[in-house]
């Protein structure tokens, strides 16, 4: 065999193997994209209306560390002393298209304890009403969804979700810190909020009572 004809050969294979080897790797590729879309389409999924058993909560460890910032625009209100502590599903929407987390069994209620406190974190659902009366008293007029045109927000949505287990009487001690203690409206809200939390809170502008 002539070396012009084995190197034809050797050219064929290996441009047979690299062809072998893309095609690998576009597969690879292909089906690693599809799964990662997947999880992303159930990331961003409304959570479906079930609602565990007591048991199956578990129990938060000692020294667990939660870090929530501020955002810096509370009301000065007398602390309540008595927590809301109900049961109930996922949640519902207000005839204002407010959509309201229902607490777990057991679990506090973060939205009825941030209105006595009068933090900011809460507020938007509450002026609402006035600000539909009248567009130019709202903070954002002319805004497209109606929910956002308020002062204030509705953080109590997301605190519902992801720190109602926090707020069960039988978990375990931890420890919280709050980035923004601004006038403390949030911090005293944090404080009966999660029971069993030591909690503190950093600021490096406080604003005097």
């Amino acid at each position: 065999m002539s070396s012009q004809r084995l190197t034809q050969i050797l050219l064929l294979l290996n441009v047979t193997v690299v062809s072998i080897s893309l095609w690998s790797f576009i597969n690879v590729a292909d089906g690693g994209l599809s799964q990662f879309k997947s999880q992303e389409a159930a990331s961003f999924a409304p959570p479906k209306d079930v609602s565990p058993p007591v048991a199956a909560v578990e129990p938060i460890p000692s020294a667990k560390v939660l870090v929530v910032p501020d955002s810096h625009h509370g009301a000065v209100m007398v602390n309540a002393s008595q927590s809301a502590i109900t049961s109930g599903g996922i949640g519902t929407t207000n005839s204002n298209g407010f959509y309201f987390v229902h607490p777990k069994q057991g679990e506090r209620n973060f939205y009825e304890i941030a209105k006595k406190t009068g933090t900011d974190k809460v507020t938007a659902p509450v002026g609402l009403p006035d600000c539909l009366k009248n567009d130019a008293s709202c903070t954002r007029p002319g805004c497209v969804r109606p929910e956002c045109r308020p002062w204030g927000h509705h953080y109590d949505t997301i605190y519902q979700q992801r720190m109602g287990p926090y707020s069960r009487d039988d978990t375990d001690p931890f420890q919280f810190l709050e980035i923004g203690f601004y006038n403390g409206a949030g911090y005293d809200t944090y404080r009966e909020f999660l029971h069993n939390g030591e909690c503190h809170s950093i600021e490096i502008a406080c604003i005097e009572k």
